[in-house]
């Protein structure tokens, strides 16, 4: 099993150890308190692994473009690592349920194939590993949608 705690910096500021077993709500309140901003937004997804995934996203300040880092020297478990990742959304919607055609997902100037509307997670996973420079693709959200 993983566990232990973590310690998430931006800039020179650093918070106090985080548990693994941390809720949404721990690491919004924590994150909250490191980057002075009330719009910090946390989920938390539990992966197949026995690890989790909280996915952030929080206003940019125009005079702190600080990076979210991460110290994992506490975690403990066979493996066990703690990192942050860049989070891309991809959100479709239509009011009357009537979606049609495709979509292409564009990084540093590279396009996937196009993705249908329909495509399941692992059709999209395949697309984004065809670039290069893609290291971790991940999913969240219900596989349905």
């Amino acid at each position: 099993p993983i566990g232990g705690s973590f310690l998430i910096s931006c800039g020179y500021r650093s918070t106090e150890k985080v548990s693994m077993n941390s809720s949404a709500s721990d690491v919004k309140s924590v994150l909250s308190e490191l980057l002075s901003s009330t719009d910090v937004i946390v989920t938390k997804h539990v992966t197949e692994m026995n690890g989790a995934t909280w996915a952030v996203s929080y206003p940019r300040s125009s005079n702190d473009n600080c990076e979210i880092s991460i110290d994992d020297t506490f975690v403990s478990g066979k493996n066990a690592k703690v990192n942050a990742y860049p989070l891309l959304v991809v959100k479709t919607s239509s009011s009357r349920n009537d979606s049609s055609g495709d979509f292409r997902i564009i990084i540093d100037g590279q396009s996937t194939s196009p993705i249908s509307h329909q495509a399941t997670h692992e059709e999209v996973l395949q697309e984004m590993h065809k670039l290069d420079g893609i290291g971790l693709v991940d999913m969240l959200g219900p596989i349905e949608g």
